[in-house]
């Protein structure tokens, strides 16, 4: 059926790459395949550098009355582009934080002033008007500024949601007590869907990392619990 063993088949070696891509490198190869990310996500890195330049997560605007100012902060995911009557341009689209996405709207004005920032899978923080007008909340954008996120020392531990018995929980505390410091801690909760969801603890848990502190959280949570 293959020729058999006679068969002019020839068959070419391929080298396998031995070490493993850049985590950049992978999630753009994720989002370009799959359509998203799977293995982390980009605004994970971000952590507390974006949180500080935000008044509200997305989630949290559905509840705020029209009209009011806000800044968020997030992922471009989606972008449309249309024109006005008198053919100016303007562009729509979704920005996503780790809790939800809302849809962005820049008038002629600010395209003229920030419009090339807008493109997708951009780290953005607008600053606008909400407009409950229709059947969504929109976010009618002033500013948009492409933040420096660099890295901000937090210390971001992983665990599955179901593992957070109360027993668990206090064992925690009682560990990041033990490292009092100026690192925030972030936790992020997995489900059984692999969905996460980012916990960012209060100002009386932040830590120095250390290693010692490291070695208890392994101790803990096991040797892949720091994220």
């Amino acid at each position: 059926m293959f020729g058999g063993a006679e068969s002019a088949l020839e068959l070419t070696p391929v080298e396998i790459p031995v070490d493993e891509w850049d985590q950049k490198v992978k999630l753009g190869f994720e989002k370009e395949m799959l359509g998203l990310f799977i293995s982390d996500h980009p605004l994970l890195s971000a952590g507390s550098a974006l949180t500080r330049l935000v008044s509200a997560p997305v989630p949290s605007l559905f509840e705020m009355a029209d009209g009011t100012q806000v800044t968020i902060g997030g992922m471009v995911s989606s972008i449309t582009r249309r024109y006005t009557r008198k053919g100016d341009p303007m562009i729509f689209f979704e920005l996503e934080d780790l809790e939800g996405g809302v849809e962005v709207i820049c008038f002629p004005r600010t395209v003229a002033e920030v419009g090339p920032l807008v493109r997708e899978d951009a780290i953005l923080v607008v600053t606008g008007r909400l407009d409950h007008r229709g059947d969504d909340v929109k976010v009618v954008a002033a500013t948009i500024k492409e933040p420096d996120l660099r890295p901000d020392g937090a210390l971001r531990i992983k665990v599955a949601a179901a593992a957070l018995s109360q027993t668990l929980i206090t064992k925690l505390k009682g560990v990041l007590h033990n490292h009092p410091g100026a690192a925030p801690v972030f936790l992020h909760m997995t489900n059984e869907t692999g969905e996460m969801k980012v916990l960012r603890l209060g100002d009386e848990f932040r830590v120095e990392p250390r290693s010692a502190l490291y070695a208890e959280l392994k101790e803990l949570l096991g040797g892949r619990a720091l994220a």
